[in-house]
């Protein structure tokens, strides 16, 4: 079955008041990967921030994505995608797509 939500930080639902009442919303929670710690395994991350952030926290991204789950990075630029696909490949992601906005760059992953 389906996970139910998790009630953390800066949790989007129109009038949510439990777990309950947002079973079939969409969850976004907003904070960096320290937030993950008690967050269940999810089918889909998305961060936005820089490289050198990004880089560090790919290994919590990794820790709480279920298995062929998506991971999204954005909000770096055109030469900082080889150090993401390595470091995203070290830890069993695929590349799956790039996109661009301008000079803004965005990558998807899956874990393998």
């Amino acid at each position: 079955g389906l996970a139910k939500p998790w009630m953390g930080p800066k949790f989007w639902c129109p009038y949510m008041k439990t777990t309950y009442a947002c079973n079939n919303y969409p969850a976004f929670r907003e904070g960096d990967a320290s937030i993950l710690s008690q967050a269940p395994q999810a089918d889909l991350l998305l961060a936005n921030i820089n490289r050198n952030i990004l880089l560090a926290d790919l290994p919590a991204f990794v820790a709480k994505l279920r298995p062929r789950s998506r991971l999204l990075l954005s909000g770096f630029l055109e030469d900082d995608i080889p150090f993401l696909v390595q470091k995203a490949a070290d830890l069993g992601l695929t590349h799956t797509g790039t996109y661009s906005d301008g000079d803004w760059r965005a990558l998807e992953f899956v874990l393998s």
